[in-house]
């Protein structure tokens, strides 16, 4: 983290030596986080839990004058419609991120869900990583896991350490709509779903109404 400092630290010394802060737009994100013990992980890039997940993003813009938090979640997805919204380059309509640009300018940022995925790697899977694709999907507060066939369910704001996770409520309305999220991306994804889910977990899961 030291090193990130002081190469940050560099970029915008060299901005600032070249009278180019007031024109340019410096963005600071990160592609993952790091898990030093969490759920007895270490490293990135097999698991979904917050500390691999929740990664920082600074947006500098050059007008702005006073900084501002933006509270509500958002996402790497989300990036790049913000830089082309503040260049003002149009933005293609198969991006699926959003720009945050009036949130940056302080307008009311609407909640929407985000997907994590992580996907097996095979032989080629960390020795420590189970061989198996996990899932999840953000609303609001509330986080949903899928790995192994069973579904997990956060409320990141009373159990932000995702100490707690319990089975999906069937009759909880948002639970059974992210499980039926989760398990249509999950049959999506799959080459071969019949091979990989078995005929009884898809019988439960549409008995629970999770899947049509």
């Amino acid at each position: 983290m030291l090193a990130v400092d002081r190469f940050v630290g560099q970029v915008l010394a060299e901005l600032r030596d070249r009278d180019l802060m007031g024109t340019t737009l410096v963005v600071l994100a990160s592609d993952h986080g790091e898990a030093l013990g969490e759920h007895d992980a270490i490293g990135h890039g097999w698991i979904l839990w917050q500390p691999v997940l929740h990664v920082p993003l600074i947006i500098r813009v050059p007008e702005a004058r006073t900084p501002k938090r933006i509270a509500g979640r958002v996402g790497l997805i989300d990036v790049t419609p913000t830089i082309l919204d503040l260049l003002g380059v149009p933005i293609p309509q198969n991006l699926a991120g959003r720009s945050l640009a009036a949130a940056l300018r302080g307008e009311p940022l609407a909640p929407r869900r985000y997907f994590a995925e992580v996907r097996s790697l095979g032989e080629q899977q960390f020795d420590e990583a189970p061989d198996v694709d996990h899932f999840a999907v953000f609303d609001s507060n509330l986080k949903a896991i899928w790995s192994e066939g069973s579904f997990r369910f956060f409320d990141l704001v009373q159990d932000p350490e995702e100490l707690d996770g319990g089975a999906p409520d069937p009759d909880d309305p948002r639970h059974r709509e992210l499980v039926r999220l989760l398990a249509a991306y999950w049959l999506s994804v799959q080459e071969s779903p019949a091979s990989e889910l078995e005929a009884e977990d898809i019988e439960e899961l549409r008995a629970l109404g999770y899947l049509p």
